[in-house]
Order: structure tokens, then C-alpha cells, then sequence
């Protein structure tokens, strides 16, 4: 017999497990909850951290068009100076410097490459030093002979390159045409290389330049390629300025070369040289090529001279060479225009 007791334990247990079961339900429901609000949360953050890298994506693209603001900015600044005077009535000159002009070009457009063309702020110039009765006229080539990558806008970069590339040699080898006309030497007059190292170099290698896109300061590494026969020597003696043995022309080499072996103490007491600019040329290194001596000595009396004024103009020599040296010389322009 069920009694009393018996039938309420029953209920309660009855009881018992549907507050049980409602309580294991209520759990499995908070439990299901708070997994939905976790994905939730955890999709969110996934798609907030894949914003955050688009955008820092497509920051990096755009400021691919400019340095960084927070790297030093600077720029090389390329000028080379041709001597297009007598010395290129010597055999094959014309074509060794039209050969060495087209290095100059390939080791810029190499750099301009490497820097990925839009970071480029880097800058050419040929110039030609002042000649009087010149069979060429130089204002027909002045524009067409300096490209400065800082004041071009930066998708234009790379086609500018290209075409620098191509038609720079074209434009040379016509002015080379036009310089090598007359075949008598006394037609020719002297390249004034002082005046241009005085009155046209500072102009043209400044310490630093601004761009046309942004106000910013480029610190310029001047670079200078000289194409001479070493040989200073000016159309008159009215364009000439002495300074006891200073001078700007180079006509005491023959005094020199006649003390043979003892040049060097001759120089030195009697104070011969080129007479300094006056200028302090910053950050700059030079290479001068091309050199033709006429006669013994003249090859060591030559450097020394350079040297020494190059020097009066805070100007690093990095290299002085001879004619015939071709392949040594593509290599030191090379060397020199591929880094900063």
C-alpha cells in the first residue's frame, strides 16, 4: 500500500527534476549566449584588424609617391662639364666622350630605377663652358641637357627616365657635330673652365634645393664629371687673372716641366697653381677624365694642379684619369653616380 509519505516523495521528486531540467536548460541557453556573443566579438575584431591593415596597405602605396617624413631627405645632384675646345679634333676624342656622356646617363637612370622611379628626387645637368666664335650654339642644347626628378610630378618619373635615355645621346652626338666642324686647331678657342668653376658651379651645385610638390629641404651630394684635356687655356689673355703665380690658365706647366724631376719644389717655392675660385663647393666629389699631357711631366704637374684646386673648393678627387683609360672610366663614373 502507497501511503501518504510515498506519494508526496514522488511529487517532489517529480518537482525536483523539472526545476532540474529547467535550470540545465537555462544553462544550456546561457551557455549557447555567450558562444554567440563570443563569434560575435571575435568576428568584429577580425574584421576591425583587417581594416586596420587594408588601410595601413594602401597608406604605404600612397606614400610611395614621397620619403619619409621622418628619414633625412637628400638628393644627388649629377653636373657634368664637357671641354669642347681643340682637344676634340684628337683622334676618336669626340666618340670616347660621347661614350663616357652615355654612362653618365645609364648611371643615373639606374639609380633613378633602383629608388623605384616615385622616391627619385635625384638631378642631371651637362653644361659647356663659354667659347668664343663657337661653331655650335649651346642655348639650342642648355634646356635639353639637365633633368631634375625633385619638380617632376612622381608618375611621370619613370617615362622622363626613359626618355632621357633616349634621346640625351641624340642630342649629344648632334652638339659634337656641330663642335667638331672646323678641323684647324687655331679655330678653336679655349673653354673658359675657371670662369665656369667661379661664376657657374656654385649656382648649379648649392647645398641643398626644394621641390615643386612639397616644401621640403633636399641636402644635395654634388657630384661633378669633368671631360677636359686638363689644360686651362683661355681665347685671350684679357680674360686671364694672375695672382703672382696664380693664375687662371694653365701656361706655366711648360716652367714647370722644365725643372723635369724637381717640378714638385719649383711649384712649391714659387707658389704655382690655379687660382681658387673663392668658392667652398658642399658635400662634392669629382672625377676628371679625359686627360691628354703634351709633353713629360705634364701628366703629374696636371693632377697635382687639379688637385689642389679642386681642393681650395672643398672638391673631393676621386679620380684622375688619362686618356685610353675607357673602361676604367665608365667605372669610376660608375662608382661614383651609383650611390649617395
Amino acid at each position: 500500500m502507497t501511503t501518504l509519505f510515498d506519494r508526496s516523495f514522488v511529487r517532489l521528486s517529480h518537482k525536483t527534476d523539472a526545476v532540474l531540467f529547467n535550470q540545465s536548460s537555462i544553462l544550456n541557453r546561457t551557455t549557447t549566449f555567450k558562444n554567440t556573443i563570443t563569434t560575435a566579438i571575435t568576428k568584429a575584431i577580425s574584421a576591425i584588424s583587417f581594416l586596420f591593415i587594408t588601410i595601413a596597405f594602401l597608406s604605404g602605396l600612397v606614400g610611395c609617391d614621397s620619403p619619409p617624413k621622418n628619414k633625412a631627405t637628400h638628393r644627388q645632384n649629377c653636373v657634368i662639364v664637357l671641354d669642347l675646345s681643340d682637344r676634340l679634333l684628337a683622334p676618336n676624342q669626340a666618340a670616347t666622350d660621347q661614350a663616357l656622356l652615355r654612362q653618365c646617363i645609364q648611371a643615373f637612370a639606374d639609380k633613378a630605377k633602383n629608388e623605384l622611379y616615385l622616391s627619385c628626387q635625384d638631378r642631371i645637368r651637362i653644361l659647356v663652358p663659354q667659347q668664343q666664335n663657337a661653331s655650335y650654339d649651346w642655348a639650342q642644347f642648355d634646356d635639353s641637357l639637365q633633368l631634375d626628378l625633385a619638380k617632376v610630378d612622381p608618375q611621370n618619373k619613370r617615362k622622363i627616365v626613359f626618355w632621357m635615355q633616349e634621346r640625351w645621346p641624340i642630342i649629344l652626338q648632334r652638339l659634337y657635330a656641330q663642335a667638331t666642324v672646323n678641323t684647324d686647331r687655331h679655330r678653336y678657342a679655349g673653354a673658359q673652365l675657371w670662369r665656369t668653376f667661379s661664376e657657374v658651379l656654385p649656382n648649379e651645385m648649392p647645398d641643398s634645393a626644394s621641390t615643386n610638390a612639397r616644401i621640403v629641404r633636399l641636402a644635395n651630394h654634388n657630384k661633378l664629371v669633368v671631360l677636359t684635356d686638363g689644360y686651362l687655356d683661355f681665347e685671350s689673355a684679357a680674360t686671364e687673372r694672375n695672382n703672382s703665380n696664380l693664375a687662371t690658365h694653365s701656361h706655366f706647366v711648360n716652367t714647370l716641366a722644365a725643372a723635369q724631376q724637381n717640378w714638385p719644389q719649383l711649384m712649391k717655392e714659387k707658389n704655382y697653381g690655379f687660382l681658387p675660385t673663392g668658392h667652398k663647393l658642399p658635400h662634392a666629389e669629382a672625377i676628371v677624365l679625359e686627360v691628354n699631357p703634351k709633353a713629360h711631366y705634364h701628366a703629374e704637374i696636371l693632377q697635382s694642379l687639379w688637385l689642389q684646386w679642386l681642393g681650395n673648393s672643398n672638391i673631393r678627387t676621386r679620380g684622375f684619369l688619362q686618356v685610353q683609360n675607357v673602361p676604367v672610366a665608365k667605372n669610376a663614373i660608375q662608382d661614383m653616380l651609383r650611390t649617395d
